[in-house]
């Protein structure tokens, strides 16, 4: 009897000190688990059980993380958990393999964990990408066009300097034309930096025969203003990418910028004030803006989320794309093009002027399209404007057209239209065919008169588009449609949420 009483003695000291009786129906397999618990020894679980994060014990979900789903993907002491806490748990996951302070396996967490030409981690998204800024990189040059840093040796600094020697950040020249001497075909300095918000005037024509990229921040400059002469003429397949700059001057018959079977980029941040052509050669604008006119003609013209105010694309027999812009105007014509292939889809066209004619599109080739397009007419007065000339080698399916007119098409023989919205200020019905409709005005969006050309709620160009049309698109604003996935898509440049 003694010897119990000492024994249970012996067992309420042990308690005292801070052992405790293990608990079964509880576990903790790391110094974590057990400190949340309360004692100070490893409780593991049964043979095939593990030890959950609430100290309870469950069968084994996985042995790798390749057994784990989506929103749990984390084989962790053979649970599945939906964050990570270090890196190594990210190992198996290819192109993202580090851990970020809120648990996700993402591909970067600082600018060193990213190469080549993603250079960039995005603070985000914590995925690399190209540089969209000049501070974004090292040199403080990115050619937002192509999403690259141009490495310091590379450049040729313009600024309040002189036109000699070899135009470096600290001994910069003073204009574009001395810059442009410097460029050798082949050489990979052909980067020229113009500092400062106005460049030298140029008296005389810039050519260029090779590669040459010219980066500045909202830097203007500015056609001859005698002889009918451009700013710049690109020949002989020379490669022209301009970031940052303002141009003016110049009219249809005397542009600006003359491109003759080579290619000019305009890319994010340039205005083109002024006018640029191009016969049998190539011009893209990319993410920026045009108040002036570009001019294809028997070569490629690619409009890609682009802001047109009061300015205007011509096309003549050119390979023409247009997606995802934007086109402002009060008075006639945002587009006309005539022969060639033509794909326009997903745009926004909106007029003031309420006897304005836009687009035009006739005579191209097989397999055109325009698609996926807003066109509407915000003066507040009904009118006999047209939104879109068309005849039948055009195929014209799942838009929208709140243009407020009796006659939004017109042509000899009007092209065929499929999938479509109409406002009910349209008075010909002979314009219907496949599944388009006459709707109300007012409910087709959220709100015009700011601009929001977004469907309404209840908008009828919800799931209006045409069933048939598969392909996994991008609406004006970057997001998938259809959307949900496998859905029907909206009719109009935009895809509601």
């Amino acid at each position: 009897m003694r010897i119990i009483v000492l024994s249970c003695f012996a067992s309420l000291l042990l308690v005292a000190c801070g052992d405790v009786v293990k608990n079964s129906n509880k576990c903790c397999v790391t110094e974590e688990q057990c400190n949340a618990l309360g004692v100070d020894s490893l409780q593991p679980c049964e043979s095939g059980q593990v030890c959950k994060a609430d100290n309870t014990c469950a069968s084994a979900q996985c042995e790798t993380s390749n057994d784990c789903d989506a929103l749990s993907p984390i084989c962790r002491l053979n649970n599945c958990e939906s964050t990570c806490v270090d890196e190594a748990e990210c190992a198996g996951f290819a192109g993202r393999t580090h851990c970020s302070p809120d648990g996700a396996c993402v591909e970067c967490l600082s600018n060193d964990q990213c190469s080549g030409n993603d250079s960039v981690c995005d603070a985000d998204t914590n995925a690399c990408r190209g540089c969209e800024r000049d501070n974004e990189c090292p040199s403080g040059v990115c050619i937002e066009a192509e999403g690259t840093c141009a490495a310091e040796a590379n450049v040729l600094f313009v600024a309040n300097g002189s036109d000699t020697g070899m135009c470096t950040k600290l001994s910069p020249c003073l204009t574009l034309k001395y810059a442009l001497s410097k460029i050798q075909a082949g050489n990979p300095r052909n980067v020229i930096r113009i500092e400062g918000g106005i460049a030298a005037s140029e008296t005389t024509t810039l050519n260029v025969t090779t590669r040459a990229v010219i980066d500045g921040t909202g830097t203007m400059v500015t056609k001859p203003a005698t002889g009918a002469v451009p700013w710049m003429s690109i020949t002989n397949s020379g490669q022209v990418v301009i970031d940052g700059l303002t141009i003016v001057g110049g009219t249809d018959t005397d542009p600006a910028v003359k491109v003759t079977n080579s290619s000019l980029h305009l890319g994010p941040g340039t205005v083109l004030k002024g006018f640029a052509t191009t016969t049998s050669g190539s011009i893209i604008v990319d993410r920026s803006r045009v108040e002036g006119i570009v001019d294809c003609n028997s070569g490629t013209l690619t409009i890609d989320r682009a802001a047109f105010e009061e300015g205007r694309a011509q096309s003549n027999n050119c390979q023409l794309t247009i997606q995802r812009s934007r086109f402002n105007k009060t008075s006639d014509g945002m587009l006309g093009a005539t022969g060639g292939k033509a794909t326009v889809e997903s745009n926004l066209f909106v007029n003031g002027y309420e006897l304005s004619d836009s687009l035009y599109i006739t005579g191209v080739s097989p397999g055109s399209v325009f698609r996926f397009n807003t066109v509407a007419n915000i003066s507040g007065t009904d009118s006999d404007g047209v939104a879109l000339y068309c005849d039948a080698t055009l195929k014209v399916t799942s838009n929208v057209f709140a243009y407020r007119s009796q006659h939004p098409l017109a042509y000899q023989s009007p092209c065929t239209v499929e999938y479509s919205i109409f406002d009910d200020h349209t008075l010909s019905s002979a314009i219907l065919t496949t599944n388009s409709k006459f709707v109300p005005f007012t409910s087709i969006f959220k709100d015009p008169i700011a601009k929001d050309f977004a469907p309404s709620p209840n908008s009828p160009a919800k799931a209006a588009a045409d069933p048939a049309i598969t392909d996994e698109l991008i609406d004006i604003d970057g997001m998938s449609r259809p959307n949900p996935v496998g859905s029907t898509a909206d009719s109009g440049a935009f895809e509601a949420p």
